[in-house]
């Protein structure tokens, strides 16, 4: 949160049962904007909010009602705000307790892939064409590992060449692998041509104990053979035994298309959101500000 948070700052909300065991936390992220208080996502995080430890032995109806008293407890010692939006992580099942205060819902989709089931088994989950381009890539080029300014450099040139603005907080993507690096929770892979030394294509992915995260890309459309994001995307899914890969999902229907192309699950996520102020809420109808991005 310290990476990511470069306006505004975080806090952290804590609930403890009646042994003083940690049962949940609410991390979030706020800031000022028109003299509004706002609780908002940091940029290029996919996931914040509420999480309910687990309770070993409880029944599934005991476990729903601690997931509520939990809930409540911790979005209750919210600060004042004017407006709320975050996006949950996939493993927070239930925003009844959320609904129930007021709060609205949106459902967002991400696509999981379980590196577990082997890449044998995986293979077989590609669409074709996809399969084929990682065996093309994968004859002529190799995946290495590149360093922030390399990257930023290559996708500059990649979203210039297709005339489209850079879709990547550069000040906010540097801070973050500059306190990540080292630790091995995030890596930068490239697709590197054998021949040419060119680099064709790249990816930012974030790493925790039990999953890898697709974080950004990119890649030169014109680089011959074509589809070396798909092999860069297939090597980082088994950088890291064991771990989940989440694409981080998209509304975008060409992103989704080709997420889905490599077989995972479907997971829907909440996107959660309440904007308590009349004033903003009329501010909101008549302008769109980029922090719901």
């Amino acid at each position: 949160m310290d990476a990511v948070c470069i306006k505004g700052g975080w806090d952290v909300i804590i609930e403890r049962d009646e042994a003083e065991r940690l049962t949940g936390v609410l991390v979030y992220h706020h800031r000022k904007y028109y003299g509004f208080d706002l609780i908002l996502m940091p940029p290029m995080t996919a996931y914040n909010g509420i999480y309910v430890l687990p309770v070993d032995g409880l029944s599934k109806y005991s476990f729903a009602s601690h997931q509520n008293k939990v809930t409540e407890a911790l979005i209750s010692r919210l600060p004042k705000h004017s407006l709320y939006y975050q996006q949950y992580h996939p493993s927070f099942k239930n925003w009844l307790p959320l609904y129930w205060k007021g709060y609205k819902e949106t459902t967002r989709y991400t696509y999981r892939i379980d590196s577990k089931e082997g890449k044998e088994m995986l293979k077989k989950g590609l669409r074709d064409n996809l399969r084929r381009s990682i065996r093309n890539s994968e004859k002529a080029c190799t995946i290495v590992d590149i360093d922030i300014d390399t990257f930023l450099s290559e996708a500059e040139q990649s979203f210039a060449k297709r005339n489209k603005p850079m879709p990547i907080n550069k000040a906010v993507l540097r801070k973050l692998c500059e306190t990540f690096l080292e630790s091995g929770h995030i890596k930068i892979r490239a697709s590197k041509h054998a021949g040419t030394g060119n680099y064709h294509s790249g990816a930012v992915i974030a790493m925790d104990k039990k999953t890898t995260y697709y974080i950004s890309s990119f890649f030169h459309s014109e680089a011959k053979p074509t589809g070396t994001m798909a092999h860069v995307i297939w090597d980082s899914i088994f950088s890291s035994e064991g771990r989940l890969f989440d694409f981080e999902g998209s509304i975008i229907k060409e992103v989704e298309f080709y997420f889905r192309s490599f077989g995972g699950e479907l997971t829907p996520h909440y996107r959660i959101f309440s904007v308590p102020n009349p004033l903003l809420r009329v501010g909101l109808s008549l302008f769109k500000p980029n922090f719901f991005a």
